[in-house]
């Protein structure tokens, strides 16, 4: 298979699938949506309205073309009006809303009975979410006078809930209007293996299995971001593909912290006791859900970066609680064994989202910095490995045995590091190892001298001995 479009072509179009078995996507819900087109576009009913729904770069609207094309259904697309102003000519706008309605009641009317066709939504005006309730009320009478299929192909976007799908198509709307719905999953990491190795097979271009598997990580189940960051590693270096691959995973983390640093609510309403909050902006599971990041990463920034978004002692007190509660139910294995590691994650937001209410906030920007306790991880593991280089003695014993006796093991090791994995727990961890060196702390520790007073005493105590002389007989003179 030869590409004749030019190279400048980005490659998720170049290399969109043709049919339906090069699709990366489950053949269940190819199954799913096959039987709804063939159920409704063939056999015309009042009323067929379908939302297909799922992340960005899930293959739906692929699948829903290709899907048409095979069974000869013309698909007709809504595409909102733009209009041009000039400061001679005067032009009369038309809002998003009244345009699609126009395309919804003007398009079912148009058509021939004997073709077969599909109304095609892939995004909605922003002035739809205005007023969500008029809207309704409006696309409810024309899904009962429609006899042609309405599909609304929408992504999920969870980053604002103001311009979400789910605001509009709501559980019980749904439920009321007999809408059919299907939601694609993220594309499973086998499904965009074979398609980035048949993207492969069509570029002639060979990649590392290390490199596909770093690609297929950080897309996240979007496929089209996979494609893009292929193509991208075949035009630049791997530290530039790195590069890509960590801003995109940074920036879906930082947006998540910030969504739970700040716990943006609903207005306050009036005469609410102080235990009772308004409803979040987002949902928890939502925000939690936003980024892969692992357990111990998120709670280690909401570690550092709590005290400067709570305003009170006792919110704080039990937040931190909350956190060393999860710290060390984490490392016990019986624990991890019986309760998922991500339940601690909500635990812990929740606990922050609640705590960090406030009903005066001011918008302001802050910078979101490195734990600091991960580079104090990184020296002690850097000195456990010095440790366990030249020693028998496993991980088990570090603490109890290799760190005591490393002096006596080997000579030639330097005091300073164990001095400073012994040194007094400091609470602002502002001080490094460097810095340590320099300060008092390595001065010699004086000596105990408590115990050999003790023992003295004691052994003075046990030399003065007085025995007495008692009246009665002794117990052995019966004998």
């Amino acid at each position: 298979m030869k590409i004749s479009e030019p190279p400048s072509t980005l490659y998720a179009d170049r290399l969109a699938p043709r049919s339906s078995t090069e699709l990366a996507v489950h053949a269940k819900k190819l199954t799913e949506l096959r039987n709804y087109l063939l159920s409704t576009c063939f056999h015309r009913k009042l009323g067929s309205v379908l939302l297909l729904t799922g992340n960005s770069g899930t293959g739906k609207s692929t699948a829903l073309t290709i899907l048409c094309r095979e069974l000869r259904i013309e698909v007709l697309q809504f595409e909102q009006e733009i209009t041009y102003e000039f400061e001679d000519v005067q032009t009369c706008s038309t809002s998003g809303v009244i345009s699609l309605y126009r395309f919804l009641r003007n398009s079912s009317k148009s058509f021939q009975k004997r073709r077969s066709r599909l109304l095609l939504i892939e995004s909605l005006p922003e002035d739809v979410y205005k007023n969500v309730t008029h809207v309704r009320d409006e696309l409810s009478s024309i899904f009962c006078s429609s006899s042609i299929p309405i599909v609304f192909c929408l992504s999920e976007i969870d980053s604002c809930w103001d311009i979400s799908y789910r605001k509009l198509f709501s559980s019980t709307y749904i439920l009321e209007n007999n809408i059919n719905s299907i939601h694609f999953n993220p594309v499973a990491p086998t499904y965009m293996k074979k398609a980035l190795q048949r993207a492969e097979r069509i570029l002639n271009r060979e990649q590392a299995d290390g490199l596909l598997n770093n690609l297929i990580e950080s897309a996240n189940g979007d496929i089209r971001n996979a494609v893009n960051m292929l193509q991208m590693a075949s035009t630049t270096t791997s530290k530039g593909v790195d590069g890509c691959m960590y801003r995109t995973n940074r920036d879906e983390m930082l947006h998540m912290l910030g969504r739970i640093l700040h716990a943006k609510r609903l207005p306050t309403e009036k005469n609410q006791s102080s235990d009772s909050r308004p409803p979040l902006e987002r949902d928890v599971n939502e925000v939690v859900d936003m980024s892969n990041v692992t357990t111990s990463t998120l709670l280690s920034y909401l570690h550092e970066h709590e005290l400067s978004f709570c305003d009170n002692l006792k919110s704080v007190r039990r937040v931190f609680d909350d956190l060393s509660l999860c710290d060390a139910l984490g490392a016990r294995w019986e624990v991890r064994g019986r309760l998922p590691i991500e339940c601690f994650s909500q635990f812990v937001a929740r606990s922050i989202m609640y705590h960090n209410f406030r009903t005066e906030k001011k918008c302001r920007m802050f910078a979101l910095t490195r734990p600091k306790n991960m580079d104090l991880v990184k020296e002690v593991e850097v000195f456990q490995k010095e440790l366990l280089k030249d020693s028998v003695i496993g991980d088990s014993q570090m603490a109890t045995v290799s760190v005591p006796f490393t002096r006596v093991i080997r000579k030639d090791a330097q005091p300073l590091p164990l001095q400073y994995l012994a040194r007094n727990f400091s609470h602002s961890w502002t001080q490094g190892f460097d810095e340590w060196t320099k300060t008092s702390n390595l001065k010699s520790r004086s000596q105990n001298k408590f115990k050999k007073k003790q023992i003295s005493t004691e052994s003075e105590d046990e030399e003065n001995v007085v025995i007495e002389d008692s009246d009665d007989c002794d117990s052995f003179d019966e004998m």
